[in-house]
């Protein structure tokens, strides 16, 4: 067995109001070095068992709402004796919600208040399990290890079906911490990171997706997944089995589908959700989108949350912060193209994103980037301390997405106190919007006007009229002080843990 650990620290206050800890029952510091450990059965392809800047994110991640925190009033905490035991399965859950699907064994997280004494937590094992479906990480129920895919011992588990692509998006964040809380909540959660060419999926990844839903009374599928087989959602429900369709975004809403392919993955998502036991959507647009373009009679919400993190300084001068891949349904050239219209005014911008969901698309977007060069920088996808980084020196989120089902990447910016330019008419203004003091009811109008809103909705794509307003939006120092205010009341708003 191949093991990798590696240390944090956090520092914080809490009370043990228990007679068992005499004066530790008043209010306390105490400053906890955390180790974490993963371990597994082979090497990965690289030949180590989890690149080390990735472990030491996923701890930092773990501990981020804690550090500096006074655990009394940590509403995740609120009737719990925060004990260093309790403290490492807190960590020790959050980390293994967080974990990529793949073939980890287990880990353990250990704090250690003094070089004496320790304590240590090892959730229930994961167990890989390689196949022709590919990978799935297995929660084990009960003692003992794990039976054979399919076996009864899988009988009471809940299975969550998704694809094997684990790089950074809302989608995989937003699945990743559904997974975490369900785990921490008691669930037995097995989750089917299963290959293929999703949605368009050929034979065998079908067959995979069947194997993978006789393993569960219940499932929850990612609709990227789903979307493309309407035959196994079908039959699955017809052998009296529940799926669950998690819709992230629209099959047939990608920018630059060839017209056949929107109409054939319109119509095969249409066949999937109507034969699903139920469908989930991220946001209220997307649930009533969904709902009017297959003729659901009943399409569920659930939101994204936000942690909330360290307010972010700003740069000099502004800086405008993208966080998306470069693709063409996210738009980063025509964001780049409008900042080459700005150029009397002094600002900087830094894309963040992959270019390797559409390595064409985004050579494109560096090609547009080179005549700015001493003003944008592509840096790439980022997770972790580098993306805090990019964070903490934004002023000015401009998310130029074509169609956006919520915009996870917008709560994230308001939990930095970092306000927002997003499109009109996607499901981002959801996000910008929700939750703002006298909002008034969902859907806003079209237009977003007053000081309660941290930010701005504005035209879309081709007309280049959102990017274009970023720069100077940024710039008006009435304007900055505003949405910046309201940004920040939006971060306090953001429940740690949420």
């Amino acid at each position: 067995m191949f093991a990798l650990t590696v240390r944090d620290r956090m520092m914080i206050a809490h009370s043990l109001p228990h007679p068992a800890f005499g004066p530790a029952q008043a209010l306390h510091g105490a400053t906890y070095v955390v180790e974490l450990t993963i371990r597994r059965a082979e090497l990965g392809e690289e030949g180590i068992v989890i690149d080390i800047g990735e472990a030491t994110a996923l701890l930092k991640d773990a501990l981020a709402d804690l550090d500096y925190t006074n655990l009394d009033e940590h509403p995740e905490l609120a009737g719990t004796m925060t004990t260093t035991e309790a403290l490492a399965k807190l960590v020790a859950d959050r980390v293994a919600g967080r974990l990529p699907s793949g073939a980890y064994a287990g880990l353990d997280v250990t704090l250690r208040e003094h070089p004496d004494a320790w304590a240590t937590y090892t959730p229930r094992p994961l167990t890989a399990v390689v196949g022709t479906g590919g990978t799935t990480a297995r929660a084990a129920s009960g003692a003992g290890a794990p039976g054979p895919a399919g076996s009864r011992s899988d009988a009471g588990t809940l299975g969550f079906v998704t694809w094997d692509r684990t790089g950074p998006s809302g989608g995989n964040t937003y699945n990743g911490e559904l997974v975490g809380a369900l785990r921490a909540a008691g669930t037995d959660v097995v989750v089917h990171a299963l290959p293929g060419t999703w949605p368009d999926p050929a034979g065998t990844d079908l067959a995979h997706l069947a194997e993978a839903f006789a393993e569960h009374p219940v499932s929850v599928v990612d609709g990227i997944v789903a979307s493309g087989a309407p035959g196994p959602v079908a039959d699955a429900v017809a052998a009296g089995r529940r799926v669950v369709v998690l819709v992230h975004m629209a099959a047939a809403d990608e920018v630059g589908l060839p017209a056949a392919d929107v109409v054939r993955r319109e119509e095969a998502e249409g066949r999937a959700l109507r034969a699903a036991t139920t469908v989930v959507a991220t946001s209220g647009a997307a649930a009533r989108d969904l709902a009017t373009r297959h003729g659901l009679p009943d399409v569920h919400v659930a939101r994204p949350g936000a942690r909330r993190a360290a307010p972010a300084t700003g740069s000099a001068p502004p800086r405008i912060l993208s966080v998306a891949n470069l693709t063409p349904t996210k738009d980063p050239l025509t964001l780049v193209r409008a900042l080459g219209e700005l150029r009397d005014l002094r600002w900087s911008a830094v894309l963040v994103g992959s270019p390797d969901v559409d390595p064409a698309y985004a050579s494109a977007v560096r090609h547009e980037a080179e005549g700015l060069a001493d003003r944008v920088r592509l840096s790439g996808a980022l997770a972790g301390g580098a993306l805090e980084d990019e964070w903490a020196a934004a002023d000015l989120l401009v998310l130029s997405s074509r169609t956006e089902t919520f915009g996870m990447v917008v709560l994230e910016a308001l939990a930095h106190g970092v306000p927002a330019v997003v499109g009109a008419g996607t499901g981002a203004v959801e996000a910008l919007t929700r939750g703002a003091p006298g909002a008034g009811p969902w859907p806003p109008g079209p237009t977003l006007t007053g000081p309660e809103f941290p930010g701005a909705a504005v035209p879309t794509g081709g007309s280049r009229r959102a990017d274009r307003r970023a720069a100077p939006m940024a710039h008006r120092r009435r304007v900055r002080t505003t949405w910046r205010r309201a940004a920040l009341d939006r971060r306090a708003g953001c429940r740690a843990g949420t």
